[in-house]
């Protein structure tokens, strides 16, 4: 499907949904009274911008724009910026980066993750082949011998927690099995990327960077990119559609039907 394709079809969800309105409700207050139809890429950059306060008008269950049986997560994110945490019932599609492991070779992955909603990332994990076990960030010491008895070669987590799990791991055979790193949820720093080379010498770095909100990734950075540089990432093509507008990321899930379709989401990045 060409990606005009995706964004119209996107778009007809979100706008024509018979479980909410809060779209339509958006877009008449923007002086989008009808469905939008959209022919073209200007005509779909042309549609309301979307932000965490628009957002946070509504309940939770007045954005679901499906059924319930679309809703495997409802989460809030962290309000870190400043406005109130925005709650949300999302549908998970978390396989971009579930594939590009896969590609190269992964098969077993512990994830250092305290969260619930990764659950929801164990099943995509195994659909597309990669046996994942969940680990408490806050019992790492427990969690140690996981990497000898289920042969993991691939740890997932933020960059200061897998440096951390690896300075613990006592034994070299086991940093050694380590083939794959998959860095997400804060910035890797370049002294942290020094260090989880030493201790995880035979170790290829992939770089994920998501949101919440989207229920999927927005980016990935493989080992073999020429650009490793900090905050560069190539987009998940599958599923994002992005825009740069006054200097800051626009995005748009292109993977419908799903429970909290968005578009032209401002992130704040």
């Amino acid at each position: 499907m060409r990606q005009i394709e995706q964004l119209q079809a996107v778009v007809a969800f979100a706008y024509g949904s018979p479980h909410s309105d809060w779209y339509r409700q958006v877009c008449a207050e923007q002086g989008v009274p009808q469905c939008p139809r959209i022919k073209s890429i200007e005509d779909f950059e042309a549609l309301p911008v979307l932000d965490r306060a628009t957002l946070n008008r509504f309940a939770p269950f007045e954005r679901l724009s499906s059924d319930l049986s679309l809703v495997d997560d409802i989460r809030s994110t962290s309000g870190t910026s400043g406005q109130p945490p925005l709650f949300y019932l999302r549908t998970t599609t978390y396989r971009h980066m579930a594939r590009l492991l896969v590609e190269a070779g992964a098969r077993r992955k512990i994830y250092l993750w305290g969260y619930q909603h990764v659950v929801t990332h164990v099943e995509n994990d195994r659909q597309v082949g990669l046996q994942t076990v969940i680990c408490d960030p806050q019992q790492l010491m427990h969690h140690l011998p996981l990497v000898s008895a289920m042969e993991a070669d691939t740890l997932a987590g933020t960059p200061s927690l897998l440096l951390l799990f690896g300075q613990m791991l006592e034994r070299l055979e086991d940093r050694l099995s380590i083939r794959f790193l998959e860095l997400t949820g804060e910035p890797a720093r370049a002294q942290t990327i020094q260090a989880l080379k030493q201790v995880f010498p035979l170790a290829k770095m992939f770089h994920h960077y998501a949101m919440g909100e989207m229920g999927q990734e927005i980016g990935t950075r493989r080992p073999d990119c020429d650009c490793q540089r900090p905050g560069y990432f190539h987009l998940n093509p599958a599923g994002i559609y992005a825009e740069k507008q006054d200097g800051e990321l626009l995005v748009t899930q292109l993977n419908v039907p799903t429970a909290f379709p968005l578009t032209r989401y401002k992130t704040g990045d």
